[in-house]
């Protein structure tokens, strides 16, 4: 009685031994399949994350491709227009004392059809429709002002308006432009024409003043064209001491 006893006590306890240790496998198993699930899920939250970033970096490159070929093209665009305005203004050195210059406004006009916002083109247009004549000085004049709307801190651009009012006698309008254009430039020529008013002026003083800034930046050239006895703009000052002493 006791041996079978015994017997039933070991079995049952073998049996609920083995209840636990199957109940706690499977527990480990439920266990290691809800972390291999998480593991995976982690994985693939990182997957997911790598494919977002790499297409986005794909894009950003090719949104930079994208935006380098349009700056090439526009760089390409002005140098074309700069290079056709350079040979504009070769054309305007050479034919301005001659007061011809339809070559040059023919080589403007063709500009701004192609980039109505090339203020340079209406600047170099308009002084040289002002030199080519008279009658065309108004029509100089209103290229000469919208190259200052499209960039009024243009030097070259102010400096031009100066020596078109200049050179039809508009000396006090003259004179103020020229020290508008030295505002945002000191450009020698700018110093020069107000000289050379004032010299016309007979205003010996002034002219020394302001041709003494056009000599300290070309000294040997400065002198040696007011000197020139064909400059009649210094015809009424070329005797005083000031202007004497200023060029010798």
């Amino acid at each position: 009685m006791y041996k079978k006893s015994s017997m039933r006590t070991k079995i049952i306890i073998f049996i609920i031994t083995s209840i636990i240790a199957i109940g706690s496998i499977l527990y480990n198993m439920k266990g290691d399949l809800k972390f291999n699930a998480a593991l995976e899920k982690k994985k693939q939250a990182v997957a997911d994350k790598n494919s977002v970033i790499k297409a986005s970096n794909e894009k950003q490159i090719e949104a930079d491709k994208a935006k380098e070929l349009e700056e090439n093209k526009i760089k390409a665009k002005e140098k074309a227009l700069d290079d056709q305005w350079q040979s504009g203004y070769d054309v305007y050195n050479l034919k301005k004392d001659k007061q011809s210059n339809p070559e040059c406004i023919k080589i403007m006009n063709d500009i701004i059809a192609k980039d109505d916002k090339y203020y340079k083109a209406y600047t170099l247009k308009g002084i040289a429709q002002c030199y080519t004549s008279s009658g065309l000085y108004e029509e100089g004049m209103k290229n000469l002002n919208k190259a200052l709307e499209l960039k009024p801190d243009y030097g070259y651009g102010r400096y031009n308006k100066a020596l078109a009012l200049e050179l039809y006698a508009k000396y006090g309008d003259a004179i103020i432009a020229y020290k508008s254009a030295l505002e945002v430039e000191p450009y020698i020529w700018s110093y020069y024409g107000i000289a050379s008013i004032y010299g016309r002026q007979g205003d010996a003083k002034n002219c020394v003043y302001y041709l003494n800034f056009a000599i300290k930046q070309e000294p040997e050239t400065i002198k040696t064209l007011a000197r020139d006895k064909n400059e009649h703009d210094f015809d009424n000052v070329r005797k005083s001491k000031e202007f004497i002493d200023a060029t010798k």
